[in-house]
Parts: C-alpha cells; sequence; structure tokens
C-alpha cells in the first residue's frame, strides 16, 4: 500500500508551531520561505499566539526576523493584548520595548491595560506608560474576568492549530 504524506503550507506551520512553542521548527518555516507575518483566517499572526502563549523566546525571533509588533488580528487585538490578556509580564515588557502601542484599542475599545487581568502585568503596563508623578491609568473594563478574556482568543487561537481538537490544553 502505498501511503502518501501529508503536506501543510509553510504558513500553517509557522503559525502551529509559534503556538506550540517550537522555536526549531518557527526558524525552520521561516528559512523555508514562510512569510514572518501571515495570518489565519481570523487575522492572528505568529507573533499573536506566541505572545499569548509566553513563547519568550520565539517573540523575540519573530521580532528580529520583522514581525509586525503591532498587527491586529480581525478584533483589532495585537499581540501586546494577548501577552497583558494572559498575564506574560516578560512578553509584555519585551512587546513594549520593541514598539508595541500601548493606546491599541480593540474592536472593544479595551486597551492592553483594559484586557490586563493579573496585577503584575497591569504593573508592568502602568509603569511602562505612567508619566513620572502621574496617578496610575485606570483599565477601562475593571471587570473583565479571566474567563471573558480567554473565551475571547481561546477560539482564534485554536484556529491557529488545525491538527489540535477545538478547546485542547
Amino acid at each position: 500500500m502505498d501511503k502518501k504524506k501529508v503536506r501543510f503550507h509553510l504558513n500553517v506551520l509557522l503559525l502551529d508551531s509559534s503556538l506550540e512553542g517550537d522555536l526549531e521548527q518557527v526558524t525552520a518555516c521561516l528559512n523555508a520561505g514562510a512569510s514572518v507575518n501571515a495570518t489565519n483566517e481570523e487575522g492572528l499572526t505568529a507573533l499573536h499566539s506566541s505572545s499569548c502563549n509566553g513563547h519568550g523566546t520565539i517573540v523575540k525571533y519573530l521580532i528580529e526576523q520583522g514581525a509586525e509588533v503591532n498587527a491586529v488580528d480581525d478584533d483589532k487585538w495585537t499581540p501586546l493584548h494577548g501577552a497583558a490578556c494572559f498575564g506574560e509580564v516578560v512578553v509584555t515588557r519585551y512587546l513594549i520595548v520593541h514598539g508595541a502601542n500601548l493606546n491599541a484599542m480593540n474592536e472593544s475599545g479595551d486597551t492592553p491595560l483594559g484586557v490586563a487581568v493579573e496585577d503584575n502585568t497591569k504593573k508592568c503596563l502602568q509603569g511602562m506608560c505612567d508619566p513620572p508623578g502621574k496617578p496610575p491609568l485606570k483599565a477601562r473594563n475593571q471587570n473583565l474576568s479571566f474567563s471573558r478574556c480567554h473565551a475571547e482568543l481561546a477560539h482564534r487561537i485554536n484556529v491557529i492549530c488545525p491538527l489540535r481538537p477545538h478547546g485542547a490544553d
């Protein structure tokens, strides 16, 4: 019996490997010609998915390779929104230092600070955007729960990896 190999487009492999935290595969995809700013059907880039999942080494590599740090998905979430929402403080700082827009508003009108749910992430964002001597910014929506934040992103993140069942860990 002749078995056929399944082949995925390089951009799909890039998006999947950035979600999974596989730097070796991310590097191989980009070296083979994948677009660093490729998107899935909902506008998510490899930088979005690696930022949401705290894959700092991949975030750094993607930015070095020219990833758009302020890319927006279909709901106008940036990688910084995702990192802030999921409490990825190290990635949040890295994105800001590399030009992420602290004032970017998603479709709901929330900035990254507005979707941040963990105190350390809020402090990071406030420390980066508050002028010295001014009171800290308040989140636009202080009642935004982690579960709501996760629900808004989870379906989009899972679409990146067509081999994983919806909702898989």
